[in-house]
């Protein structure tokens, strides 16, 4: 085996500190930085045993339990078929697939990242925007793509496409040098306004791309299942039943995308309703994480520019317990064609963007009249509430808007009554649901029972899991009703 120091930290007189940033991660001892800097290239387990002796142990576990160094195992045959990964960034197959990769080391396997220019890293929730251009992040990402495909056994590949903000937003090279509220409304108002943009010309044109890199008939293929809605992962999900259903594949299977479905646990239930609807068959394999948790672990330290992997394990509750899952799709029995691929991506769409508890939206939107007071709650998400409460959805009804929110900080230009605790939040949503529309912002689990009981004895109640997926939500109702030229 050998030892790799993850390339986001610098030591300063024995002090590690993270991405230039002037605080210091961790203070190392003596010992401990002789031997981060005998690191600086990778060394085996014999050379640094050879040179602290009964000590090294303790510190490579301890460097490791940092996340700043990871261990790579030879990988010494392949055995068995060749397995493709298609993953929209770098992170996605590790963070979704990463212990179902592992247990399959042995086979010849290729990860190939859809994107490989970014903006997006931990710094944009810092406040620290000036320190990584488009190029340097971009650099960082391959990096982290290459060493994890390493410790995979994986070789790494990826396209050069820029990811979603960069595709879509206006002056992309300049935001990573505004405030974080800018860059999500910017962000999410972008991608609202392109969810169904050229979606089916834009699968297509990647699956050809896909397909050129296919070597043999007999490859697995895998690629997202699309949960949570990003514009990229529907994109490389589009474009694997793209192959599919042209018959270029027998079998695609789509992952379960963490951590986006650790907070929409609906959303794999919608997916495989509207595969079998679309005349596909459907098979779902679960596999436990197992004794790979650390390992597991291990290879998550390595993308430090996306997460704190204290951090990012506890939101995936990483231990031998958890589950990753993936839904194997074929085509029907029939030799005809199953589903328009237009048609199934636009019924995919919407069935993933639906959070709603009690109605749908363009209908509740029409209910609601004039002169009213719609009252959103947000229990989180603030930085949407502006582009929210402008919506021209919103704005059509002729109703005014006040939102309910915890702390003591307005929300500009809009009408805003503070709350002391989720508890009051939750009985003024109560109490106002009898005489106002409401809508309820939250992705805590154990508001969703309350809630539907309130929206199905109310019929009053429009809920979402996040502000921004509301925003989708609302966008494409509006564009799927407003008549084509």
């Amino acid at each position: 085996m050998t030892f790799h120091r993850i390339p986001h930290f610098e030591s300063r007189n024995g002090k590690l500190h993270f991405l230039g940033s002037p605080r210091i991660f961790q203070t190392l001892s003596k010992d401990e930085e002789i031997l981060w800097n005998l690191l600086k290239s990778p060394k085996t387990w014999n050379v640094i045993s050879q040179t602290f002796g009964k000590d090294a142990r303790g510190m490579v576990e301890r460097l490791k339990s940092l996340g700043v160094i990871v261990e790579i195992q030879p990988k010494r045959s392949k055995k068995g078929g060749p397995i493709l990964v298609l993953e929209p960034h770098h992170d996605d197959a590790a963070l979704s697939l990463g212990a179902w990769l592992l247990a399959r080391r042995k086979r010849p396997l290729r990860i190939l990242t859809a994107t490989s220019r970014y903006i997006s890293t931990t710094l944009l929730e810092t406040g620290r925007r000036r320190v990584l251009s488009v190029e340097q992040v971009s650099e960082l990402r391959l990096t982290e793509g290459r060493l994890a495909g390493r410790i995979l056994g994986a070789a790494s590949t990826s396209l050069p496409h820029p990811d979603a903000p960069l595709r879509y937003c206006r002056n992309p090279e300049k935001l990573h040098r505004v405030s974080e509220e800018r860059f999500s409304g910017e962000y999410e108002r972008s991608i609202s306004e392109n969810l169904l943009r050229n979606s089916k010309t834009e699968a297509i044109e990647l699956a050809r791309q896909i397909l050129r890199r296919m070597t043999a008939d007999s490859t697995t293929l895998l690629a997202p299942m699309g949960i949570g809605a990003h514009p990229d992962h529907l994109w490389v999900r589009n474009a694997a039943l793209s192959l599919l259903l042209d018959s270029k594949v027998p079998e695609v299977g789509l992952y379960e995308d963490q951590p986006y479905a650790m907070t929409r646990p609906g959303h794999r239930s919608r997916l495989i309703q509207a595969l079998t609807e679309s005349g596909l068959r459907v098979r779902v394999e679960e596999s436990k994480v197992g004794s790979r948790h650390r390992a597991k672990r291990n290879l998550l330290c390595v993308y430090a520019s996306q997460w704190k992997i204290d951090s990012i394990t506890d939101q995936l509750g990483l231990g031998p317990e958890s589950i990753e899952r993936i839904v194997w799709v074929r085509r029907g029995k029939s030799q005809q064609p199953t589903s328009d691929l237009g048609t199934l991506l636009e019924h995919l769409l919407e069935l993933e963007l639906e959070k709603i508890v009690g109605s749908d939206p363009m209908a509740w939107l029409e209910q609601l009249g004039r002169d009213q007071e719609i009252q959103i709650y947000l229990f989180h998400d603030l930085r949407y509430a502006k582009t929210l409460a402008h919506h021209p959805l919103l704005e059509s009804t002729g109703n005014k808007i006040r939102f309910h929110i915890m702390g003591t900080k307005p929300i500009v230009g809009t009408q805003t009554q503070f709350h002391e605790s989720e508890t009051d939040m939750m009985l003024s949503v109560e109490q106002s649901t009898a005489n106002h529309p409401v809508v309820v912002i939250s992705n805590a689990y154990r508001l969703w029972e309350n809630l539907s009981e309130l929206g199905l004895r109310a019929g009053s109640l429009l809920a979402a899991r996040n502000a921004g997926d509301l925003l989708k939500l609302f966008t494409f109702r509006e564009n799927r009703e407003r008549p084509k030229p």
